[in-house]
């Protein structure tokens, strides 16, 4: 019984403020043009802020582990490898082959894993995470590139160069904050305790705000569409990729925030910005956001069931 209220206590409040959303935008206070600039000031702003507060006031030195940060590494590089696969051989139709390919490996870790985490172990615990950011954020944006043209529907299809892509990787703010962050540290600049508490503050509300916006986005009539395509992909992205790399974790001695790390690394539902970037790359952009909302409607219980048997095992 303890285990089922300890994962509920985890769980439920995120599964609530996305509620909220959905209920706020069902009742008309926000509509599709606030959830889209709401979207663009959380991913392009908020949450990069949040990722360089982290950097700058963690103890690093005590909180990482080079052995979690290795594992994750190989693992979701292994992910981005399978889900290519797995997309290829599931589906003849190229123009939904790039989606259900990102739909698998391109995860929202950093908007759902942090804050559970946190909640979970503190905030040292996420240290992990942020170290990982500056590596997995380039490495799935390219894997994103790769699969929607290697699964280009026409020979139209625009084929970007190397040039383009890595000038892409650049202007990501995840990496600019990620960049800047790290800078300050290694040159041990102090930042004026006042503009620390504005980072402090705008970092608070990066995953209420953006789970509100997210709850928003979900239209129960559109998850209809392409059901069967969105169930398989949240099947490998939800339960058996998460479930053979905790395995795989715990066999290799992973206990507590380092295992709940490769969980979340692994099982986080598919990234928000999956449908925009499909759209841009001419694919199937309807069926990636169907993945995307499904896969954050289930994850609410594929999560609890994890923690639950996790905790119930005395493994985290």
């Amino acid at each position: 019984m303890n285990e089922i209220i300890y994962s509920f206590q985890i769980i439920v409040p995120f599964f609530l403020l996305g509620a909220f959303g959905y209920l706020v935008k069902y009742l008309g206070i926000i509509d599709e043009d606030f959830i889209n600039k709401g979207l663009t000031l959380s991913f392009n702003f908020i949450f990069p802020i949040m990722v360089f507060k982290k950097i700058y006031t963690a103890n690093i030195v005590s909180g990482f582990n080079a052995e979690v940060f290795i594992f994750g590494l190989i693992v979701y590089i292994s992910m981005i490898v399978l889900g290519i696969v797995v997309a290829a051989i599931y589906s003849n139709d190229n123009f939904k082959r790039g989606s259900i390919a990102c739909g698998i490996f391109k995860s929202n870790f950093v908007v759902i894993g942090m804050p559970i985490i946190e909640s979970m172990y503190g905030p040292e615990a996420s240290v992990n995470f942020a170290a990982l950011t500056p590596f997995l954020i380039p490495v799935y944006n390219v894997a994103s590139v790769i699969a929607y043209t290697i699964f280009s529907p026409s020979p139209s299809q625009k084929k970007l160069s190397v040039k383009e892509i890595l000038l892409t990787i650049m202007k990501n703010p995840f990496i600019i904050s990620v960049a800047a962050a790290s800078f300050i540290r290694l040159l041990h600049i102090r930042i004026p305790g006042i503009f620390v508490k504005c980072v402090s503050d705008l970092s608070s509300m990066a995953t209420p705000f953006a789970l509100i916006l997210v709850g928003g986005m979900l239209e129960l009539n559109d998850v209809k569409h392409n059901l069967r395509d969105s169930i398989t992909t949240c099947l490998f992205r939800l339960i058996l990729f998460p479930l053979a790399a905790v395995c795989i974790a715990i066999y290799m001695g992973f206990r507590n925030e380092a295992l709940m790390t490769i969980l979340l690394l692994t099982g986080a539902p598919t990234a928000v910005s999956n449908a925009a970037f499909a759209k841009n790359m001419k694919g199937d952009h309807k069926l990636a956001g169907e993945i995307t909302m499904l896969s954050m409607f289930l994850f609410t219980f594929t999560i609890f069931l994890f923690i639950l048997v996790l905790k119930f095992v005395h493994l985290i």
